[in-house]
């Protein structure tokens, strides 16, 4: 006798269908709690520099980390949970953070912040003779 090799193709693609999505909905959910992770993480953070509001306007709102003394590094290349993680890093290594709005963390709030701080240089008046 004989084995029955019978292959249902509409089962075998509907299974595939049914794995696929499980695989799509586990990733959401990995990458929901990963986001909901670095979001504490963050705020964790905000609390540890001083508090969750601005340091200068004390604004609640589009709170972001400023570096005391200016670091360079290409920020568009790492991403969110990669920032986190490094401001922590360099929070426990004693790198100085402060916690500003992103209004006050601009180019017009880093001369703000130097001038509170006694860092800006004074500009000279030209004398024109």
């Amino acid at each position: 006798m004989a084995a029955d090799l019978s292959f249902d193709v509409d089962l075998y693609e509907r299974q595939l269908r049914e794995d696929k999505r499980k695989r799509q909905a586990k990733a959401r959910r990995d990458w929901e709690s990963q986001k909901e992770r670095t979001r504490a993480s963050f705020e964790k953070l905000l609390v540890a520099l001083g508090g969750a509001r601005c340091r200068l306007c004390s604004s609640p709102k589009r709170l972001s980390v400023h570096h005391v003394l200016p670091r360079r590094y290409d920020v568009a290349r790492l991403s969110w949970t990669q920032r986190v993680k490094r401001y922590w890093e360099e929070h426990l290594v004693g790198v100085h953070l402060q916690v500003l709005c992103l209004s006050c963390n601009g180019s017009d709030g880093a001369t703000r912040v130097k001038r509170l701080l006694g860092l800006a240089r004074r500009q000279r008046k030209s004398r024109r003779r």
